[in-house]
């Protein structure tokens, strides 16, 4: 995808400039999930780093205009801070080393922009650098953003159902990513982070929103090798009296009737999400044995929670 520039031009004539390469890369960062979410809170299908980096920028363009800063450098430097996880992917904390993350880090971002025009590469790897030494207060606001907007969205996954012990590590908002005090507004913003408890009613219903959901995309599967799967469980119980959805997790039971074999999809808990019975045990070794093969599915063998 080759254009022309007016700021590139070679002895007196214009010269084309290929951006595919960076266009790529910037496509790539919505299949790369945030993996903090994934290892230490056990969101199976979390955001991908492009939505975190389309939150941060809208995030810092309203706080940057609040409070007096270069809006337009910090929203490109809050562009720029996770590109080059295109490459590289998103680290842990701990995962690697800060000097060997670092050095990842540089090797990728010269990388990505190498078919950006020098003129404007030079330009972006100045605020990239600004953004590394973290001294200049735009650079301090985006990676204070960076540590907010991370904790904003695990209160929201908190609202939305999930274990709030597991979440509780991201609502700690680290105090050494807190801007000096005349940036008051990011300590209100902080003290507001512990997810308020929905009530029981509003509880309800947004977890069974969730687990109906994961109960639908359950009986598609089963419904695909048996042709008749219905609908089971979409909450769980509790012994805290707090409404959770069915674990998103796939696993397939089996369970001997007096009819004959009934296939379940159930959660890690044995909490069955879809059913199909009434099957002789060839048709179910059948059944089982495309499951396994094309939905890589373990069996779950413990006690089946089922309708009653």
């Amino acid at each position: 995808m080759s254009v022309e520039w007016r700021g590139n031009i070679q002895n007196g004539k214009k010269k084309k400039t290929d951006l595919t390469p960076f266009f790529q890369h910037v496509l790539r960062l919505k299949h790369v999930k945030r993996a903090g979410w994934i290892s230490r809170a056990q969101i199976s299908n979390p955001e991908s780093v492009a939505d975190h980096s389309y939150s941060m920028c809208a995030i810092s363009m309203a706080l940057s205009d609040m409070l007096g800063l270069n809006t337009e450098r910090v929203m490109k430097m809050a562009i720029l801070h996770d590109l080059p996880e295109s490459i590289i992917g998103d680290f842990v904390p701990g995962e690697v080393t800060k000097k060997k993350k670092r050095a990842e880090e540089n090797n990728a971002i010269e990388i990505i922009l190498q078919s950006i025009p020098p003129c404007l590469r030079s330009y972006y790897i100045g605020i990239w650098l600004e953004y590394l030494l973290n001294k200049t207060d735009i650079a301090r606001l985006v990676h204070t953003v960076d540590k907010l907007e991370m904790a904003l969205q695990a209160r929201q996954y908190v609202i939305e159902g999930y274990p709030e012990h597991l979440l509780a590590q991201f609502l700690d908002f680290p105090k050494k990513y807190m801007m000096d005090n005349k940036h008051e507004i990011i300590s209100q913003i902080q003290n507001t982070l512990k997810p308020r408890r929905p009530n029981r009613r509003m509880q309800y219903f947004t977890a069974l929103k969730i687990g109906e959901k994961r109960v639908k995309a359950a009986q598609d599967v089963l419904t695909k090798y048996t042709g008749h799967a219905m609908p089971a469980l979409a909450l769980k119980d509790n012994k805290d009296n707090k409404w959770e959805p069915v674990g998103e997790e796939n696993l397939f039971a089996v369970v001997k009737e007096a009819s004959g074999y009934m296939i379940a999809i159930c959660d890690k808990n044995g909490v069955a999400k879809s059913i199909a019975q009434w099957f002789i045990e060839d048709t179910k070794n059948e059944i089982i044995a495309k499951i396994k093969a094309e939905q890589n599915m373990i069996e779950y063998l413990g006690k089946l929670s089922l309708p009653i």
